[in-house]
């Protein structure tokens, strides 16, 4: 399988979230990091859901999920452990054009979550193809220990030099000092 890597501006795109347990409040914390704009739909929810809920950090309808729901939705969660309520929940979606994950069922996905840790503007994020979870979570941390704040730093000074406005016939000279950049910053703090 041939997996196209991208980070996506959820704050653009409508969620939908069906299920209220665990797994679906465990991607709503990540979600609600990204300002995506969450609709879970489920007739029970944790508490921590019914609270996000309850100031308007997430929609909460309290029901059973319905044909009609997914029509205004471009990404779709299916966290709930209702089998039949799932495979239901990823028919109407594909129906719908959804891209759609379903929890714990990675032939079932348009696309996995990864695991992924930010400094600000830098993300970096790990995927196993849904294979792994708990792989990409250990390399995380192992990443996380790695790549400290002074890539925030690093980055910033990046972004300057790409917005400093070089005219195109000058890019071979940026190219070149951001090339130096790159090999006397924090690279020398990485060794694995």
């Amino acid at each position: 399988m041939a997996l196209f890597p991208v980070m996506l501006e959820m704050n653009r795109l409508p969620v939908l979230i069906v299920g209220g347990e665990q797994q679906a409040e465990w991607k709503i914390k990540v979600l609600l990091a990204s300002d995506a704009n969450i609709t879970v739909i489920s007739p029970i929810v944790t508490v921590p859901i019914e609270q996000w809920a309850k100031i308007g950090k997430i929609t909460w309808i309290p029901r059973h999920v319905m044909h009609s729901d997914f029509q205004s939705f471009r990404v779709v969660f299916i966290a709930t452990s209702d089998p039949i309520e799932a495979e239901q929940s990823w028919q109407w979606a594909k129906q719908y054009r959804n891209l759609v994950n379903v929890v714990d069922h990675p032939t079932m996905c348009d696309f996995y979550s990864t695991s992924h840790f930010r400094r600000q503007d830098l993300v970096i994020s790990i995927s196993t193809s849904g294979k792994a979870p708990a792989l990409a979570q250990a390399l995380r941390q192992q990443l996380e220990d790695i790549i400290g704040p002074e890539w925030v730093e690093f980055l910033q000074e990046i972004s300057h030099l790409r917005s400093a406005g070089y005219p195109i016939s000058a890019i071979k000279h940026r190219a070149e000092e951001l090339s130096e950049i790159i090999e006397q910053y924090p690279s020398k703090n990485i060794s694995m």
